[in-house]
């Protein structure tokens, strides 16, 4: 890593990630409400509450989020405690996660935050609950512990309850990478993109907001598609780098980074509802894991130099792109009502 000749003591390092994980939630949960696809919903179902002298929320929301809901009518009377509950659930998990599981946290975390991951739960603020509860599980993938895994999923669907979609798929991603492994991805994937519209009907059984998605239409993120299929391809040449005993971990991600990209590519070929790229969030996050254990294995040290330059560059110009093109993030405005 670039700055891996830094050494820090345990202390200063938990010090500074939390620092960093505070100001990233204070940012997220002090946005107005024009900042976000979802936060001007949110934010009304909130007064509607306080308005109707209400507690528990007995619209379509599942139990997690009506759960935040409670707590944050219960304690303010401004919006911003719920915003900020939300963030205080996604942000740590995420952090969580990647110190875990990442060969280089700092660049994970550059990553995450580039990638749009960071923001996602402003536009998508229940399933970005889900998602910071599934990246817990991906220590459970790699340790073969299923029922830990599950765990974290059905916690996770108490948020949104698309991740359901992923307990099967547990299997899929712990198979060693193959032609074979990416039939196996591409198979699962189609099953579950061809028939969107029985999923989400299957979904609206527990909540009506699922069952208006089987009828909308809409396409788009067609650059998205093509940024994933390159990165997919420079991971699956990139793996004959990775040695022997750090093989096992990369396929995981591996499987699971592809996964999300064929999920790009099969909605672009069925001109699938665009928004159906967003359950490939769970996946495409994989990311953020591949590239360190990549990097490190560049030889000599000048190339890898020059590879992470490369790198954190290819990035910014990223996050740059998806916050012009993907509405809502900007311009930044802090709320109001703080």
């Amino acid at each position: 890593m670039l700055v891996e000749k830094i050494r820090f003591s345990n202390v200063t390092r938990n010090l500074i990630w939390g620092i960093v994980s505070v100001a990233l939630i204070l940012f997220a949960g002090l946005r107005a409400d024009t900042v976000g696809a979802d936060t001007n919903a949110y934010i009304n179902q909130f007064y509607y509450l306080h308005a109707a002298e209400l507690i528990w929320h007995d619209g379509s929301f599942e139990v997690g989020v009506k759960l935040i809901y409670a707590i944050a009518v219960s304690l303010a009377e401004s919006h911003t405690l719920l915003l900020v509950l939300f963030s205080t659930i996604a942000i740590p998990l995420s952090f969580i996660s990647i110190r875990k599981y990442s060969k280089a946290p700092d660049l994970s975390l550059f990553l995450f935050i580039t990638l749009g991951f960071f923001v996602f739960h402003f536009n998508g603020t229940r399933q970005g609950l889900a998602f910071a509860f599934y990246m817990m599980s991906f220590s459970a993938i790699d340790k073969g512990k299923f029922f830990q895994y599950s765990a974290w999923v059905l916690i996770g669907s108490l948020f949104h309850t698309s991740v359901i979609f992923t307990l099967p798929l547990y299997y899929v991603f712990r198979k060693k990478f193959s032609w074979r492994s990416i039939l196996w991805i591409a198979l699962s994937m189609s099953i579950f993109v061809v028939f969107t519209d029985v999923f989400f009907l299957v979904l609206g059984n527990f909540s009506e907001r699922y069952a208006s998605y089987a009828d909308r239409s809409g396409q788009g993120g067609g650059l998205l598609t093509i940024f994933n299929i390159a990165i997919s391809i420079i991971f699956i040449i990139g793996r004959y780098m990775i040695a022997l005993p750090d093989r096992h971990t990369y396929d995981i991600m591996l499987n699971m980074f592809i996964a999300g990209t064929v999920v790009f590519i099969l909605v672009a070929l069925t001109n699938g509802y665009v928004e159906m790229t967003r359950i490939a969030i769970y996946f495409t996050v994989a990311e953020i894991f591949l590239w360190p254990q990549l990097l490190r294995r560049i030889r000599p040290s000048y190339l890898r130099f020059m590879s992470y330059l490369i790198v954190l560059a290819v990035h910014i110009l990223y996050y740059f792109i998806f916050l012009n093109q993907i509405g809502y993030y900007i311009p930044y405005v802090l709320s109001d009502k703080l």
